[in-house]
């Protein structure tokens, strides 16, 4: 049945299997939200009993219980559970080339003694973002390929560990996209941050300088950051990861190192002349940023106006951008001419100014 053809179901159709179930979403065809499988070109209502299949649903069937693994250096030769323990193994995206090489076991052990065979045919590693890309694309998308077999459990963790640091799993950059060459998290299942000693290297300094100042690096970077805000199931919107993040910056800022630091090394960036700081382009983009609104600005008569930028109503209306920003802070400055700290408590015909959460439709002139 070609691709985009649909059928209902009879009570002789089989439900998918769930091992190769990937989301459950909203049905096409009665909307309901309970009970649509997908899995690449396929899906299944539950509830109104339609079934949708794609030309590559078969073959991708097939794909998820057959056996993917070949051995890299010979296509030729087949694993030997009989006489091996396990096997180290390399996995490739062949869309975006990212690898991971791990280990995998023939046999599941107890008291030392084969216990029965392990699910090796069919395993597709530990990685869960590994995971999630092959239910993504499906398992054709991507390369099984077997190293080496070992004879012993010792042998097998050790050639591991050994393959994984050789490859520097935890260090390499796809240059072209600057993402990690690697799925790996960890090197023998020890979790392993990137070596400090690496940000000293020049030259993988010079690397990631050129990665991040790619135009395109950074648009894709962006983009990912404003789609992990955006979704409201994301974990950057629930109350722990704020809460966390709060608690970080102000451990950062109230210690005294970090804020000695961070003072020497942006006096050192205005110092120097040819830094950004002193672009134009700079100056305009900081103040768009800091005075980008909207606020609500409120008269001695009680008018209300809701204005998009302070700076530029400011300057239209012969208002003083500064003293209008002393009234939204709301905190007291020192003025050098009178020796002492005064709070502005209105300016002019102005008696409050204050930041709007959201945009409102009455823009002030």
């Amino acid at each position: 049945m070609g691709k985009g053809s649909k059928r209902s179901t009879s009570t002789s159709t089989k439900r998918p299997d769930q091992s190769i179930i990937l989301s459950y979403q909203e049905c096409k065809f009665c909307k309901s939200s309970d009970g649509f499988v997908f899995y690449d070109s396929h899906g299944y209502c539950y509830h109104c009993n339609e079934i949708w299949f794609g030309e590559d649903y078969d073959q991708e069937l097939e794909d998820m219980h057959k056996m993917h693994w070949t051995f890299r250096d010979d296509k030729t030769r087949v694993p030997d559970p009989d006489k091996y323990f396990g096997f180290v193994y390399l996995i490739t995206n062949k869309k975006n080339q990212r690898k991971y090489i791990g280990c995998k076991q023939y046999w599941q052990m107890r008291h030392r003694k084969k216990y029965k065979p392990s699910n090796w045919r069919v395993y597709t590693s530990s990685s869960k973002e590994l995971n999630q890309d092959i239910e993504k694309i499906g398992k054709r998308r991507f390369k099984f390929e077997i190293i080496q077999e070992y004879e012993t459990k010792r042998g097998l963790h050790y050639y591991e560990q050994y393959y994984q640091m050789k490859y520097h799993v935890l260090t390499s950059f796809i240059k072209s996209t600057g993402e990690p060459a690697y799925y790996n998290k960890n090197v023998g299942g020890v979790r392993f941050y990137v070596p400090l000693e690496k940000y000293d290297d020049p030259e993988f300094r010079k690397k990631m300088t050129e990665v991040k100042a790619d135009p395109e690096y950074r648009k894709k970077q962006s983009e990912d950051t404003k789609a992990r805000w955006d979704d409201p199931d994301s974990v950057y919107n629930t109350p722990e990861f704020r809460k966390k993040r709060s608690e970080t910056a102000k451990a950062y800022w109230d210690d005294p190192e970090a804020r000695k630091k961070r003072s020497e090394v942006t006096k050192a960036q205005w110092d120097d002349p040819d830094s950004a700081f002193h672009t134009s382009e700079y100056r305009k983009k900081q103040s768009e940023a800091q005075c980008k609104g909207p606020y609500r600005i409120t008269f001695d008569t009680g008018r209300e106006i809701t204005i998009d930028n302070l700076t530029d109503w400011a300057k239209s209306n012969g208002y003083s951008q500064g003293t209008l920003s002393e009234l939204l802070s709301g905190k007291p400055r020192f003025d050098k001419r009178w020796g002492k700290a005064w709070k502005a408590h209105r300016h002019k015909d102005i008696v409050k100014v204050e930041r709007l959460e959201e945009q409102t439709s009455d823009v002030g002139e």
